[in-house]
Formats: C-alpha cells, sequence, structure tokens
C-alpha cells in the first residue's frame, strides 16, 4: 500500500511492539488471536512472552465472536448504490427492494438464521445476479471480500448461525460451538505463557467449565485456587427468604430495606424488564429516594452520594465498583440463570448433550454461579467494608444445586427474618452494634 507508512493502524502497531507492557482489551487481544489461528497475516501484536488475562472468565463469552464470521447484508446493496452510475436504475431498484423485503419479514431483533433462510437466500440470489458478471476491479474486489465474510455463515462447519436486525440493517453471523480449540492454536502463536486470573474462574472448587471453553485439559494447566481476602464471617451477612422464586410480588421486602438503609443499595435484575418494574416501584413509593438504572448513570462520577438505589442487569454485575456510592446492601431479584431459549446457549447446551454431558448441570449451572460470584462482589471493595446479602430466590435453600451457590458465601451467616436483615442494616450504618 502506498500509504503504509502514514498508516495510523501500522504506526499504531510498531509503537505497541517496540514497548516493554501492552495493556490493551479482551476485544483486541482475542482479535489478534483469532486472525493468528486463521493466517499469519493480519495480526495485531508480535509475539509475547506472556500475556496476563485480567478479568479472564469473560474470555468464553468474548472469544467465540471473532472466531466466526459476521457480515451486514446491507453491504450488498451499499456496493450497488455507491456505483449506481455503473449499474442501471432498474438494478438499483432491484437491490433496493430485494433488501427492503427482506428487513419487512423479521419477526424479532435475534433469530436462528434459519428462521430467515428464505428471505436471505432470496435477497442474496437478486444482488448476486446484478454484481456477479461485473469487471470493475474495484466492484469485483469488494464482492469477493464479501463473499469471503459470507462463506463460513453459508458454510458447514459446526456452530451457531444467526441474524440480528435493526435500525435498517441485517447482520448474519456465524460462531462456532469448539471455538476453544481455536483460540487454543492462536495462543501458541501469542505467547510462551498465558496467565489467566480472576475472582471468578471456578464454579464450586472446579476450574472445569473455564479450562473447557478454551480448550484445555485440566492436567494440561498449573491451576492456583486462592481464599477469600475479606472478612465475610464477621462483616456480612446473607439473608434468603422463604416461598418466593417464583412470586413476583417481593415489594414489601424491597422497600423495606430501601426505607431503613442510609447506605446504598443495589438491585441486579435478570431482565431490563424486571429493571424497569423497580425502578417504578422505588420512585412511586419513595420519591425521596434517588433511583439510579443501568444506562441512566456514570457510575465512576465521584459525585454520587450515599442513600441511592441502584438498579441494572449484567453490566452492573461485572467489573463495576459501587464503593464510592456507600454501598451496604446488594439485593440479586432472582438466581441469575440465563433465558435458555437464547439461539447460541440452546445451541452450546444441545453439544455439551451430545458428548453426554448434562447441560444444566455442566453449562448453565457453573455459568449462573460464575454470575452469581460477580454480583455478590460488587458488596466488598475494601477490608473495612461491611453489608448484607438478599438473594429473592429461594432455590438456593430449596434445590439440591442451591449448595453450589451458597459455598460462593459458606462463611457467612445466615439472618433468618426480615427483622434481623434489617438490624443488621443499622449496623452497617452504625446504629446498633448490638445487631452483630
Amino acid at each position: 500500500c502506498q500509504f503504509y507508512t502514514h498508516c495510523s493502524f501500522y504506526r499504531a502497531k510498531e509503537a505497541a511492539n517496540s514497548s516493554d507492557i501492552i495493556v490493551t482489551n479482551h476485544h483486541l487481544i482475542a482479535s489478534d488471536i483469532a486472525m493468528k489461528s486463521k493466517s499469519e497475516f493480519g495480526a495485531v501484536f508480535d509475539f509475547a512472552e506472556h500475556v496476563i488475562f485480567d478479568e479472564a472468565h469473560a474470555l468464553p463469552d468474548i472469544y467465540p465472536q471473532f472466531a466466526g464470521s459476521d457480515l451486514n447484508l446491507r453491504s450488498f446493496m451499499s456496493l450497488i448504490r455507491e456505483n449506481k452510475a455503473l449499474f442501471s436504475p432498474k438494478e438499483v431498484e432491484t437491490a433496493t427492494g430485494a433488501y427492503n423485503s427482506l428487513l419487512a419479514n423479521v419477526k424479532e431483533s435475534r433469530m436462528l438464521l434459519e428462521q430467515m433462510q428464505g428471505d436471505v437466500d432470496r435477497y442474496l440470489e437478486a444482488v448476486f445476479r446484478i454484481i456477479e458478471d461485473r469487471t470493475e476491479k474495484e466492484i469485483k474486489d469488494t464482492f469477493t471480500k464479501l463473499k469471503a465474510a459470507l462463506a463460513p455463515i453459508r458454510g458447514e462447519e459446526e456452530g451457531v448461525r444467526l441474524c440480528e436486525a435493526g435500525a435498517g440493517t441485517f447482520t448474519v453471523k456465524f460462531i462456532p460451538l469448539t471455538a476453544g480449540d481455536n483460540f487454543r492454536e492462536g495462543l501458541k502463536g501469542t505467547c510462551v505463557s498465558p496467565v489467566f486470573i480472576s475472582a471468578t474462574l471456578t464454579a464450586g472448587d472446579s476450574f472445569g467449565y473455564f479450562l473447557s471453553e478454551l480448550g484445555y485439559e485440566a492436567d494440561e494447566v498449573n491451576a492456583l485456587k486462592t481464599g477469600a481476602v475479606f472478612d465475610y464471617e464477621n462483616r456480612g451477612r446473607i439473608y434468603v427468604p422463604k416461598g418466593l422464586w417464583n412470586d413476583k410480588n417481593a415489594d414489601g421486602i424491597y422497600t423495606s430495606l430501601a426505607s431503613r438503609l442510609e447506605g446504598s443499595m443495589l438491585v441486579i435484575c435478570n431482565s431490563t424488564r424486571r429493571m424497569e418494574e423497580l425502578a417504578a416501584l422505588f420512585e412511586t413509593t419513595m420519591p425521596y429516594k434517588k433511583v439510579f438504572m443501568q444506562g441512566m448513570v456514570d457510575i465512576s462520577d465521584r459525585e454520587l452520594e450515599s442513600g441511592g438505589i441502584f438498579i441494572g442487569c449484567n453490566i452492573f454485575r461485572e467489573g463495576v465498583d459501587f464503593a464510592h456510592t456507600g454501598l451496604k446492601c446488594v439485593v440479586l431479584d432472582k438466581l441469575p440463570f440465563e433465558y435458555p431459549d437464547d439461539a447460541f446457549l440452546k445451541q452450546k447446551s444441545e453439544k455439551v448433550r451430545d458428548n453426554g454431558g448434562n447441560p444444566f448441570m455442566d453449562f448453565f449451572l457453573p455459568r449462573a454461579v460464575i454470575y452469581f460470584k460477580q454480583a455478590v462482589g460488587r458488596l466488598f471493595r475494601h477490608e473495612d467494608d461491611m453489608g448484607l446479602w438478599v438473594v429473592l430466590d429461594d432455590r438456593l435453600l430449596t434445590k439440591n444445586y442451591g449448595k453450589s451457590f451458597m459455598d460462593v458465601l459458606k462463611n457467612v451467616h445466615r439472618v433468618r427474618t426480615l427483622s434481623e436483615a434489617l438490624s443488621f442494616l443499622e449496623v452497617c450504618d452504625g446504629k446498633n452494634q448490638a445487631g452483630l
């Protein structure tokens, strides 16, 4: 390329690779590993001695997005419209009409590709017929690149094929089910020794789920699990009211907790619908309390005062520090199981079953336990922190798998009544030392 020496990407790449230490994010390193697993060209980083993955629990969800392929099908229509001087008005009209027909048949924002396969095929047939015989170099080159991106999506490799629609776009995706092997091979071209660090790599005492998702066997790695660094036993309590796991009417518990607490409260939900319901509850019954919903507040704002109610889903559950808000209570509205009807998760769980495993015990449960760890971890960030965990889901106590969650806080005293929970909150606020 004649602009190589002036290209900002290559200049940044050269500067990074001449450094002793590079700090980057999961997405860029995942993209780099995926490229190295497929080709020696296009990689971002040179071979390194060590790569340390902080918050490594996120890798099983992030990496498959880069190991596969995705393409916005609007790109074919755009290629025609952007070069409309080279196409007849009828061809431009045909391409536009075919794309609009595709969008008109969308039923959901995210679906399995097979649900739209006929519509997708008709659109591609229409635009291919218009483009494929063109001889102009720019059009041929772009068309070739688009078809290359489309190839694995239309191929036979085992994986999940999805389509996502929104705001005039229609993207098709292929996510391989066995991305772990791909990750492992790509990592060999990235560094001598990878190190994976996170407070939430295990479900129970096992690294099995995490390792299998990244293509490793247990005997191939040196694993170390450390104990808790905080005094949960003396400075924390957990309250699990009975009979609420399938009862949405927990309003009384929420309002009792919020009205008694002077510090902040974090509520973690499994859906945006439930998040909005609870925000409406607090705003209606406690107009004097400040309510902050995920997506509507910058948690890094150091000016946020104590006493607020923070309500969110997965973003608030992981990697957000609420310490400066005076957080004293974390409430899980339900155990953080994912919805099994999600297209990707459904295919992944079926793969577990095909391999002789149990989709619930070997896939959904380990993921939920890791999410649970992330959620309860919001409460303690410093040695002198003190607070209450509330889980409004008594499957924690009534189901055999509940022990997997309780073991996360196995040294924490469980209070049996709402009255005891409220008394402990007074202790957290420095009002009632007898509550200990």
